[in-house]
């Protein structure tokens, strides 16, 4: 109950999921590079949301390694940090939001407090305007360059997490792969925070109900 009085709802979620992913790519990276210690494991896995700085060579490991490493890239650090990335809580929420439909249960309840389904519905648009970007920026780049695509998303999911890591592709882009990857960056800097701000200031109270409308899914 202490415990409930003294952390708010936010610190608990970003504390839950950083740990997570720390120990989810320290673990995974010592178990698939055989020649990686431990310390360069968990080096690697804080670094992919954060700095982006490296002990060891990128191009040397494992495709499922570099795949991991995107997969942080993407999700990022949390809110109000200068990380990119669709932010932890994003991820947090988009994850258990799936777990609670697939159990049939109709609202989201986290540490004794209700979530809003405008929080929701706010992380699942992020996540996909993410997506969008991605899948845009990486066909642009495959068209024109003749590049592996594993490597091509690591350095467009790079430029949009803002992390810094590359496989040195990015020298090797001319000039319209590199202004591919300044938007990325540039989005990824400002996209999230500017996306909040939109759905905050056109979010309205609509006063007329209409009838459900049932859709077939799956």
């Amino acid at each position: 109950k202490q415990l409930n009085q003294r952390f708010s709802i936010y610190t608990r979620i970003v504390f839950i999921t950083s740990v997570f992913l720390i120990f989810f790519g320290g673990i995974s990276f010592f178990i698939i590079e055989k020649d990686l210690s431990l310390l360069d494991s968990f080096f690697q896995s804080v670094t992919t949301r954060t700095a982006g700085f490296n002990t060891i060579n990128l191009n040397s490991m494992h495709k499922v390694s570099l795949f991991i490493v995107i997969v942080l890239m993407f999700i990022g650090a949390s809110p109000g940090s200068t990380g990119g990335g669709i932010k932890t809580t994003t991820f947090y929420l988009a994850t258990i939001s799936i777990l609670k439909v697939l159990r049939g249960e109709t609202s989201v309840n986290l540490f004794y407090r209700r979530i809003p389904n405008r929080a929701i519905m706010r992380s699942f648009a992020l996540i996909t305007v993410y997506i969008f970007v991605a899948v845009i920026a990486g066909a642009l780049l495959l068209l024109e360059y003749d590049f592996g695509f594993l490597e091509t998303m690591f350095e467009i999911t790079s430029a949009l997490g803002t992390v810094g890591l590359s496989l040195g592709l990015t020298t090797k882009f001319g000039i319209f792969g590199k202004l591919v990857l300044i938007f990325c960056m540039f989005l990824g800097r400002v996209g999230p925070a500017t996306l909040a701000m939109i759905t905050i200031r056109k979010q309205k109270n609509i006063k007329i109900n209409y009838p459900e409308g049932r859709v077939v899914l799956g």
